[in-house]
C-alpha cells in the first residue's frame, strides 16, 4: 500500500481528539481500497481510529535533519567511563537523604569524588543534585560531569565565582579561575617537572600578573635547582605579590642559599633527653631512638611554630628535617606538640608533594595523640587531603582505645557528631569490613557512615584522591 503522509495522520488525530461529530473522517487515498469492505453498521471509524492510536502509541520524536545535537549532550552521553554500579548508586543517594545539614555538603563531595576518582562516572539522572556540592575545582571532572557543567550553564544555573566553565587543559589554562588553574599547573609539574618549566619560562614574562602567581606558586611542586633561573626572574618581578611568592618558593629550593643553614637551626631545635655523649655515638650508628625522649624546645624569643612565611619551619618538608635532626618523620611528628601550628602546614606540604607516607603518619598522629579521638569537625583537614589512609593504618585506628570510646561517646550522645561518617570516608576497600564491625553496636546511628562504607564496597575499587600520588625522590 501507499506510505501515509503526515498530514493524514494529522487528520485523523484531529478527529480522535475532538470527536467525529465535530471532524467528521476522511479516509485517506492510500487506504480507500482497506476500507472499502467496511460494514454499513460500523464504517471506517473504528479501523481508522485504532490505527491512529496504535501510532501515537508507537511514535517518537526526532531531531529535524537540519537540527544537529548539541555537542555537550553528545559528549554527556559517549563517555567512555562506566556509569557506577547500582548497588554504589544506591548507596550514594542514602548518603545524600541521611547526613546531617551542618556537615552534609562535605560529606556527599567526598562519597561523589570517590564515584570518579575509582573511574566511574556518575549517572545522568544523580547529576542535579551532586553538582550542587560537585562544583569543579578544575580536577576529578570527567567528560560528563563537565558536559552537565555546560548544559546547566547555559539553562541558568550558576557554579559561582572562581569555578571553571569548562575542563581545563594546556589550551585554555591561562583563562582558567585562579583555583582551577594552580591545580592544573600542580599536576601538570608532578607528572613532568622539566617540561612543564620548558613551557613557563618561554610564556612567563607575557603573562598577567595573578596567572604568573600562580606559576610561581606550582613551582613548588617537585621544586629543583634547575627551576632558580625562573624563581630568580619572578624575585625581581614588577609584582609584588609575585615576588612575595618567589621568596617564598626560593625557600624550597634545596641548596639554595641560606637555606642549609635555616634547616640546620630548625633541627636544632629537636633535643633528645638524656642523650649525653652515649647518646650521640648511638645516634651516629642508627640506634637515635634508643637513647632518651625527642623534645622540641622552640627558639629564643619564638612567636609561633608557624610554618608559613618568616616561620621557623618555612620551606621544608617534614621528610627532610626529619633527615636532617636523624630520626623517623614518625618520632619527629611526637615531639611536636599536638596543637601546633606547624602541623596543618606540613600536611599541606606532604599533599602538594604528593608524599602519602608523611600523610599516613600525620594522620595517625591528630588521630591517635592524646586520650581522645577528634569529632568530626577534626578530622576535616585529612578528609581534605584526599588521601585513602594505607590498610595499615587504618588497622592501627579501627584497633585503638580511642576508637573504641569514639564510638561509645557517639551512642550516648545519639547522633554522629561527623566522627563515624568521615572516619568512614578515609577508608579504604580493604578497611570498610572491619570498620562495620566496629559500628555493628551503633545501628540506629550511623545511617551515614554505613551508607559510606556501602559505597566504598559497592565501587570495589580504590584510587588516590589527591591526584598524582608518588614516593618522595621519584
Amino acid at each position: 500500500m501507499e506510505v501515509l503522509t503526515g498530514s493524514d495522520f494529522e487528520g485523523l488525530r484531529q478527529a480522535l481528539l475532538v470527536g467525529t461529530a465535530r471532524r467528521p473522517l476522511v479516509v485517506p487515498p492510500a487506504l480507500a481500497t482497506l476500507m472499502a469492505d467496511a460494514t454499513e453498521l460500523s464504517g471506517p471509524a473504528l479501523p481508522l481510529l485504532a490505527l491512529t492510536g496504535q501510532r501515537l502509541r508507537f511514535e517518537r520524536p526526532a531531531f529535524p535533519a537540519e537540527q544537529a545535537l548539541p555537542e555537550v549532550a553528545i559528549r554527556l552521553h559517549s563517555d567512555p567511563r562506566p556509569i557506577v554500579p547500582d548497588p554504589a548508586r544506591r548507596a550514594l543517594v542514602r548518603i545524600v537523604e541521611s547526613v546531617g545539614r551542618e556537615w552534609g555538603g562535605l560529606v556527599v563531595l567526598a562519597a561523589a569524588r570517590r564515584v570518579i576518582t575509582a573511574g566511574f562516572r556518575h549517572h545522568p539522572f544523580d547529576l542535579p543534585r551532586l553538582m550542587t556540592v560537585l562544583k569543579p575545582q578544575g580536577d576529578e571532572l570527567g567528560p560528563a560531569e563537565w558536559a552537565f557543567v555546560a548544559l546547566a550553564e547555559a539553562n541558568g544555573w550558576t557554579l559561582g565565582p572562581g569555578r571553571p566553565r569548562h575542563e581545563v587543559t594546556a589550551d585554555n589554562w591561562t583563562e582558567a579561575p585562579s583555583v582551577a588553574r594552580l591545580t592544573f599547573l600542580r599536576q601538570r609539574r608532578a607528572l613532568d617537572p622539566a617540561g612543564t618549566r620548558a613551557v613557563l619560562e618561554t610564556v612567563f614574562s607575557s603573562l598577567p600578573a595573578l596567572v604568573r602567581l600562580d606559576v610561581v606558586n606550582a613551582l613548588a611542586i617537585r621544586i629543583s635547582l634547575d627551576d632558580l633561573p625562573l624563581i630568580e626572574r619572578a624575585a625581581v618581578d614588577r609584582s609584588e605579590m609575585v615576588k612575595t611568592a618567589a621568596a617564598s618558593v626560593r625557600a624550597r629550593v634545596p641548596g639554595a642559599p641560606d637555606r642549609t643553614k635555616r634547616l640546620a637551626a630548625a633541627a636544632a631545635c629537636f633535643q633528645r633527653e638524656g642523650g649525653g655523649v652515649a647518646g650521640k655515638l648511638l645516634r651516629l650508628v642508627g640506634i637515635a631512638s634508643a637513647v632518651g625522649t625527642l623534645t622540641f624546645v622552640p627558639p629564643a624569643g619564638a612567636s609561633g611554630l608557624r610554618q608559613g612565611r618568616g616561620g621557623l619551619f618555612e620551606g621544608f618538608s617534614l621528610r627532610e628535617l626529619a633527615a636532617e635532626v636523624g630520626v623517623p618523620v614518625r618520632e619527629l611528628v611526637g615531639a611536636l606538640p599536638n596543637e601546633a601550628a606547624a602541623l596543618p602546614g606540613f600536611l599541606a606540604r606532604a599533599v602538594e608533594d604528593g608524599d602519602a607516607s608523611t600523610i599516613q603518619t600525620l594522620t595517625l598522629f591528630k588521630l591517635l595523640a592524646g586520650d581522645r579521638y577528634p569529632p568530626g569537625v577534626e578530622l576535616l583537614d585529612f578528609v581534605s587531603s584526599r588521601i585513602l589512609l594505607s590498610e595499615e593504618a587504618a588497622a592501627e585506628v579501627l584497633s585503638s582505645a580511642n576508637w573504641k570510646d569514639a564510638v561509645a561517646r557517639v551512642i550516648d550522645k545519639g547522633r554522629d557528631d561527623g566522627t563515624l561518617v568521615f572516619t568512614a570516608a578515609m577508608l579504604s576497600v580493604a578497611a570498610m569490613t572491619a570498620f562495620l564491625e566496629t559500628i555493628a553496636s551503633a545501628p540506629g546511628i550511623a545511617q551515614a557512615s554505613r551508607a559510606f562504607a556501602d559505597l566504598v564496597l559497592g565501587l570495589g575499587v580504590d584510587a588516590p584522591l589527591s591526584g598524582v600520588v608518588r614516593t618522595p625522590g621519584d
